[in-house]
């Protein structure tokens, strides 16, 4: 029977990493993503052979596009994307500058359209799924005034 193949963003480290770990125990091909080159190969060595891994910013659409079409050409397929991506940094107060609130919705947000948008072009035949972790601060002020 042919693994399955899943892509989780922001998992050389934290949630992400969680996660990953839980779909290799359920016998997953699992491609880790970070910035971090160190933490991408201990999370690697740490998880094991069904790991595989990608270092990039996927906060940047080429990388993304890069990433799904490197994935499908190793893989063949694409069945699970976790888009993990995010930063919980943020200016507070109120006098918050727009381009401020423009930064934290291109990293929070545009990043996880821009991954589902690539990866539901690849799955769109398969029956993949795309499944997006958010913070609380989605629903309810954290600190802010």
């Amino acid at each position: 029977m042919k693994k399955k193949i899943a892509l989780v963003t922001g998992s050389s480290r934290g949630i992400g990493k969680a996660i990953a770990g839980e779909l290799i125990q359920e016998n997953f091909i699992v491609y880790i993503t970070g910035r971090n080159r160190n933490d991408l190969e201990l999370t690697a060595e740490e998880l094991g052979s069904n790991v595989r891994m990608i270092q990039g910013d996927f906060t940047d659409d080429a990388i993304i596009q890069t990433s799904i079409q490197s994935i499908i050409i190793a893989e063949k397929s694409l069945d699970l994307v976790v888009a993990n991506l995010g930063s919980g940094t943020s200016t507070s107060g109120h006098d918050v500058e727009i381009q401020e609130y423009k930064r934290v919705f291109d990293v929070n947000f545009f990043s996880s359209v821009s991954l589902a948008h690539a990866s539901a072009k690849v799955m769109q035949n398969s029956g993949g799924n795309i499944i997006f972790i958010a913070s609380i601060a989605g629903c309810e002020a954290s600190g802010l005034l």
